[in-house]
């Protein structure tokens, strides 16, 4: 198998996975190869129950194909969801975070949290995974968030000892709260990683290295 064969296939697999983790439906891939005169080699389609889900398959597989194959789009046109005014058969896409639990002391915040109209949430769904370099970036983003007075969390299914010793390691100014890690995983790959909510709904999804980013603005 040649080395164009193998990289193709990589990125087949890389943006399939991409669109998967954002719960992306009937995915079609297109050979083109026979055809003369194409801007690409594939087509890869897929579904989206509304705007919301289709612009989070469009950053997923941004995110995921520059992360493992190091790679950018050559440009991005469309990525709208069409209404088709067809019967509704399922609910639409729901952000993920309305799954999680938020757990600290023994005692469940879900709720009280998921009302914050400018919550930042930093992601490390296990510290021994994480990437080490990104929290000075996520220390400066967190930090600029507080003096915007946002309400900064962090969410990780490592336990208390290790999530207050990286505070400390770290100089952060937030409180972890325990989550699982498979949700967390539902929701972000990069470890670490910023979500920006108003009242439970996902307005930003950031790597640590787009920390900067990170826009801060009244009951946005």
């Amino acid at each position: 198998m040649d080395k164009k064969k193998n990289s193709d296939d990589s990125l087949i697999y890389n943006i399939i996975e991409a669109i998967e983790n954002i719960k992306g439906k009937e995915i079609n891939i297109l050979d083109l190869r026979e055809l003369e005169n194409t801007v690409c080699d594939y087509f890869i389609i897929c579904e989206g129950s509304s705007n919301t889900q289709v612009n989070a398959i469009v950053a997923s597989i941004q995110k995921h194909v520059s992360k493992e194959l190091k790679d950018k789009p050559w440009n991005i046109e469309g990525a709208t969801f069409v209404d088709r005014k067809t019967k509704i058969l399922e609910e639409g896409f729901v952000p993920a975070i309305h799954d999680f639990t938020m757990e600290r002391d023994g005692k469940d915040f879900t709720s009280i949290l998921l009302e914050e109209e400018n919550l930042i949430v930093v992601v490390v769904y296990s510290v021994s995974n994480s990437e080490l370099d990104g929290f000075k970036n996520i220390k400066e983003a967190t930090d600029k968030a507080i003096k915007n007075n946002y309400k900064v969390i962090g969410l990780s299914s490592s336990s208390p000892e290790v999530t207050e010793e990286l505070k400390r390691q770290n100089d952060l100014n937030f409180d972890f709260y325990f989550c699982d890690e498979t949700a967390l995983k539902t929701v972000v790959r990069s470890n670490p990683s910023l979500i920006k909510l108003h009242k439970g709904t996902i307005r930003q999804k950031l790597h640590w290295n787009d920390s900067s980013r990170l826009i801060f603005t009244n009951n946005n």
